[in-house]
């Protein structure tokens, strides 16, 4: 049996955060940039369809017989680009991502974690270095639209926090994982009590009309497609069978012919579905 069931980014993002919603361990590393999850963020801004996700409901049995990661909270170039082992056999089922890695864990590092890659023209150490590679934050440009040559409505940026203090207007700037923190509102009242809770967190105070306007509007969307809208779309496959999760994934990403994608004898321990796109 199979659905194709829908959620809000709040509610797949506390499901990442409770361990879950996890990843198999034949998925590959993490590996999109910053433009990357910028363009995807802007995506679901503007209602743009980011494609189906593949989700495989694995059971207590099957979840204690294989080996799961968790998503990536705070990545690091070279350091941290494959979430860590989780140990699976205390929930009745767990939900592991098979297609959409790179999608589902860029939202989930602009939401809620960093970015971390290394500054120009800084030596890479043998260990994580902060100093090098300082750990940016995603944030939405409240009072401007992007620059045309980016292809983009809604300017998205990382930030480090010295990036952030520096610069002359940071009220201009709103770092999205703060959103996460606002209570619920019903979607028919957003437009009357968005604002009240804005002004109570005094996130505008010193802007001009303007500015709030176009502040207020983007806010209101960004509050929707976090907790209202059902951007997230998923198939969702419960056959417990390895080889069967496995075919209908490549033939999904291999127009119908595995072969051409990957073969099952590949998967291990270590191995990677090399025709995911994310």
């Amino acid at each position: 049996m199979s659905e194709y069931p829908t959620k809000r980014i709040k509610e797949v993002m506390d499901l990442i955060d409770s361990g879950e919603w996890v990843l198999p361990t034949f998925q590959r590393k993490y590996v999109w940039d910053q433009d990357q999850i910028c363009d995807l963020f802007d995506s679901i801004m503007r209602s743009y369809p980011i494609g189906t996700f593949m989700i495989w409901k694995v059971n207590k049995e099957t979840a204690s017989n294989n080996t799961f990661y968790r998503f990536i909270l705070d990545y690091q170039e070279f350091w941290r680009e494959i979430g860590e082992s989780c140990t699976t056999n205390l929930k009745d089922y767990y939900y592991a991502v098979i297609d959409g890695q790179q999608r589902l864990n860029s939202i989930y590092i602009g939401y809620c974690g960093s970015y971390a890659v290394k500054l120009p023209r800084k030596q890479k150490r043998k260990a994580y270095d902060e100093s090098i590679q300082p750990k940016t934050y995603l944030y939405l440009n409240l009072f401007e639209d992007a620059d045309e040559e980016t292809s983009r409505v809604y300017d998205f940026r990382f930030f480090s926090d010295e990036e952030f203090n520096e610069k002359g207007k940071p009220i201009q700037w709103f770092r999205v994982n703060k959103i996460l923190s606002f209570p619920y509102i019903e979607n028919d009242d957003i437009d009357d009590e968005l604002p009240d809770v804005i002004d109570q967190k005094q996130l505008l105070d010193g802007c001009s009309d303007e500015q709030r306007k176009s502040a207020l509007r983007k806010l209101k969307m960004l509050y929707r497609k976090t907790f209202h809208t059902a951007v997230i779309n998923y198939y969702e496959e419960n056959n417990q069978t390895l080889e069967r999760v496995v075919d209908v994934f490549l033939r999904t990403n291999g127009g119908g012919d595995a072969s051409r994608v990957f073969r099952f004898s590949d998967v291990g321990s270590n191995s990677t579905l090399a025709g995911s796109q994310g």
